[in-house]
């Protein structure tokens, strides 16, 4: 009997340049899977949304998985225990995995981990029904993908969000999996968390500019539970609070975070050019 064949979506930004691509081959290798698996890799494409499209256009699967190029697996049953609730429960529409930062993380990527949101999403005893999935990893049947209308190119960040909500428009469940998570590095020096914190920030204020209904508030907890449009004022007022608790409690690099952030934010609103997508 044929297997079902699945395909493995990993965009990447510049593959000569990708230091995990063959550790992540290996690790997809050593996963504990019962399928047919095609690994297809998406170079210098973006946004990231146009590039994992392009990835399911040359798909064959009937199973697509996206990855993010910098990401291992937990343990040998990541792939499984995300494909099977799509198999075995057909109102599902995409499953995806808790995330952890690397075991053998610094200091300052503990640190940016214990005062930043969304770094890390705790692991999960049962099959969770979340707001979100992150796209770091995560499986939808192709069938699912095309219904819904594959990523949205337009957006610069948010896109994860954006997608779970639609798939949960089409009256499917958005879940996380039980006991499965991966390794995800958080920001490896504070040069690059403030880099990262910048252009997050002025791709808010595109998203804001261009397309205010697509833009969808994450919360402060590290597990999505649900996902909702806030107000500027609302999302103003929660980031002041959260800059004043930053200082009291002295979490610096969250602190340093927030000022990236709005200064990104800032430049990305007073902006007159709209970014173009390559």
């Amino acid at each position: 009997m044929k297997k079902e064949l699945v395909s493995i979506i990993i965009p990447c930004r510049d593959l000569s340049k990708s230091k995990n691509i063959e550790n992540l081959k290996k690790d997809i290798s050593f996963q504990d899977i019962d399928y047919g698996i095609e690994i297809c890799l998406v170079s210098g494409i973006s946004p990231i949304g146009r590039a994992r499209n392009i990835g399911a256009e040359q798909a064959k699967g009937s199973i697509f998985i996206f990855l993010d190029d910098d990401i291992s697996f937990g343990h040998q049953q990541v792939l499984r225990n995300i494909i099977e609730p799509l198999m075995a429960n057909k109102n599902i529409g995409i499953c995806g995995t808790s995330q952890s930062i690397p075991p053998n993380s610094t200091w300052f990527q503990r640190r940016c981990a214990k005062e930043i949101a969304h770094i890390e999403h705790s692991v999960v005893e049962e099959m969770t029904d979340v707001g979100m999935v992150a796209t770091a990893c995560c499986a939808v049947k192709r069938d699912i993908f095309l219904e819904v209308g594959k990523f949205n190119e337009k957006l610069l960040r948010g896109i994860d969000g954006e997608f779970s909500h639609r798939i949960r428009k089409h009256n499917y469940r958005v879940v996380l999996a039980p006991k499965t998570w991966i390794y995800h590095p958080a920001p490896r020096n504070l040069l690059k968390l403030i880099g990262i914190s910048f252009r997050n920030g002025k791709a808010t204020a595109f998203v804001d500019k261009y397309y205010p209904e697509l833009n969808f508030d994450l919360g402060t907890k590290n597990i999505i539970l649900a996902l909702s449009r806030k107000s500027k004022k609302y999302r103003l007022w929660r980031f002041v609070k959260e800059m004043a608790q930053g200082i009291i409690s002295l979490k610096l690099i969250k602190l340093i975070s927030k000022i990236a952030y709005i200064i990104g934010y800032i430049n990305g609103s007073i902006s007159r050019n709209v970014q173009k997508i390559n």
